[in-house]
């Protein structure tokens, strides 16, 4: 009788959130057995007390099943939150404001960090004889210290409470935005390679979910080179979790905004910029490929980058005139913040695919 109570609360959690309604659960110690095999695992946001034991069978049935002493840090809320179980990990007097913030009764903000500093004395890359204008933009796009989308986000969000991966290169958050609970997605370029894994797509599904399912816009803040092209990660499924992205924002029933701030690379930028409203910075780029690939694949020299720049039709100009996005905006953040809270009233559900079709018409009829 008390095991099966474990699949009546599980059908109960799901009636809630069937209900667009939102839950939030917070493991203290300890948290182990039918409750984390049933509700407590189907809530929209975990936070875990630092110390906590936490795991399905408990550390003592654990070794008593298995005959062996368990490792170091097993059924622990460090490790529950670093394997991106949890999506906070917090002290007992830090509770009530996690909870408040989550129910947005309270904001609580994404800290600003220091970026890194540019270095005066290096020279840029491929520049010189031939070089586009386009790729002048790309290296503005790329330049370091530039603020990739978690610090537009920073100052975009007056609070944040963090929806965890695996993958931090893409972020995501229950935030507020002009006033308003949305959600939101942002990638982090400084990150390792700044290049999401199939985890960092995950996260990004199930941020659009939860913003579909509790009635909230959802914004993304993109600057990437591209999606992680490892063994590791065609193994994992990249390319799929790609598609799975792009078919999760093509159904998301919730006004949808997407601003390129730095490098729009290739599929792995477009995965997080299928949106009702595309907006793009003014020095940010947006291409089908890098284009030291391209010149590996047209010129089969990826040294000529900065000749074929220009063919790629990659600057915030050649998109505007493509009618890939529907507006470009300054570079400052108070531009940005005017330009997406704007673009969170205008945006209608299905824009994307009017706007993106029309882009395709005139490319397959010219004139």
């Amino acid at each position: 009788v008390a095991l099966v109570q474990l699949a009546r609360t599980a059908a109960a959690a799901r009636r809630h959130a069937d209900a667009g309604l939102l839950s939030l659960a917070v493991y203290g110690s300890p948290t182990t057995g039918g409750v984390l095999a049933s509700y407590a695992s189907l809530v929209d946001l975990r936070a875990v007390i630092a110390g906590a034991v936490i795991g399905f069978a408990g550390p003592r049935v654990a070794e008593g099943t298995l005959g062996v002493p368990l490792p170091p840090g097993s059924h622990t809320a460090e490790s529950v939150y670093e394997h991106g179980l949890a999506d906070a990990r917090l002290a007992a007097d830090d509770v009530a404001a996690w909870v408040e913030a989550a129910l947005g009764l309270a904001d609580r903000p994404l800290p600003d960090r220091p970026l890194p500093g540019r270095d005066a004395g290096a020279s840029q890359p491929g520049g010189g004889r031939g070089a586009s204008d386009a790729w002048a933009e790309v290296l503005r796009a790329r330049a370091v210290g530039r603020p990739s989308g978690i610090d537009r986000a920073a100052s975009l969000c007056s609070s944040w409470v963090e929806l965890r991966g695996t993958d931090p290169t893409v972020r995501a958050g229950l935030a507020r935005v002009a006033g308003r609970r949305c959600v939101v997605v942002a990638t982090d370029r400084y990150c390792a390679a700044g290049r999401p894994t199939p985890p960092a797509f995950r996260l990004a599904q199930r941020a659009v979910a939860l913003a579909g399912r509790l009635g909230l816009p959802l914004v993304t803040l993109v600057d990437t080179p591209g999606a992680d092209p490892s063994p590791a990660a065609e193994v994992d499924g990249v390319a799929a979790e790609i598609a799975r992205t792009l078919a999760a924002l093509a159904s998301c029933p919730t006004p949808t905004v997407s601003v390129c701030v730095g490098e729009g690379g290739s599929g792995g930028a477009l995965a997080l910029s299928y949106t009702d409203r595309l907006l793009m910075c003014e020095h940010a780029t947006f291409s089908v490929i890098a284009p030291e690939g391209a010149a590996a694949i047209l010129e089969r020299d990826a040294t000529k980058a900065p000749e074929v720049a220009g063919r790629l039709r990659l600057t915030s100009a050649d998109m505007r005139e493509l009618g890939v996005v529907d507006e470009v905006i300054a570079e400052d953040q108070e531009a940005l913040d005017r330009a997406v809270a704007e673009a969170l009233e205008r945006a209608t559900r299905g824009e994307r695919d009017r706007r993106w079709d029309a882009v395709t018409a005139r490319w397959l009829r010219p004139g």
